[in-house]
């Protein structure tokens, strides 16, 4: 059960764009026994069927890699000690991720980068056993648990960035733009960069950023898009965030 995603990353316009940087997962284990070690998710190899592979990870000691499989989009990482029922424990790791051009969730749409399930999360194994589905372009395979994640994001100052989360400071220093973001409760964390202007809007006190790098007709729609659906999904849901 993971407990905290906290992600310090930075991103390289050049190319197809890199994301690179470091990850820390906290997580409880919430099984009936010792937990020697778990397995993550490296969606971003994906895609390709890791053919290119897209991420490469190197898991910090004192733990560490062990099997690779689902075509290189699933790692075991093997745990320095056992970390009992009920107890919490960690792990750190340092990541790169080469960008796609393909117009894709993880991939580019014109010149906007979009880094979907690219972010390494804990695989799930719950009762009926550690779930290791493969990739899927349509649908939903993502299984994923929720939890704390705090990113700091390092990007060109020319740029913005839409991400998971609401947004704790964004800075300018000279050429470089340093965005700070945090939430409580999300399955997974997504970017996508680029020249985007950025907007404002309410609905149901919810306070919804728009990321476009469209004129004002686009940013009208997608204000009354956003608003639609976060009126349409409280009332058949709950409130959001509750």
């Amino acid at each position: 059960d993971p407990a905290a995603y906290t992600l310090d990353l930075a991103y390289d316009a050049r190319g197809a764009g890199t994301l690179s940087g470091s990850e820390r997962i906290e997580f409880v284990n919430r099984g009936p026994a010792a937990l020697d070690r778990v397995w993550l998710r490296l969606w971003g190899n994906g895609p390709d069927g890791c053919r290119p592979r897209r991420i490469h990870v190197q898991i910090e000691a004192p733990a560490r890699a062990g099997l690779e499989t689902v075509r290189c989009s699933a790692l075991e990482v093997r745990l320095a000690k056992p970390v009992a029922p009920g107890a919490a424990g960690a792990l750190s790791l340092t990541l790169a991720v080469r960008g796609r051009k393909q117009n894709d969730r993880f991939g580019h749409a014109g010149r906007v980068a979009l880094l979907g399930n690219v972010v390494p999360v804990l695989a799930v194994e719950d009762d009926r056993g550690l779930r290791l589905p493969p990739y899927s372009a349509i649908g939903e395979t993502f299984y994923s648990l929720s939890a704390r994640w705090d990113a700091t994001l390092r990007l060109p100052a020319r740029l913005r960035a839409a991400t998971s989360g609401a947004v704790v400071s964004d800075r300018v220093r000279g050429s470089e733009r340093t965005v700070r973001v945090a939430t409580a409760q999300a399955r997974d964390f997504a970017l996508a960069i680029g020249r985007l202007g950025v907007s404002g809007t309410r609905v149901n006190g919810v306070r919804i950023r728009v990321f476009t790098n469209g004129g004002p007709r686009v940013v009208r729609g997608a204000s009354r898009d956003a608003r639609r659906a976060v009126g349409t999904f409280s009332r058949r849901y709950g409130r959001y965030g509750s």
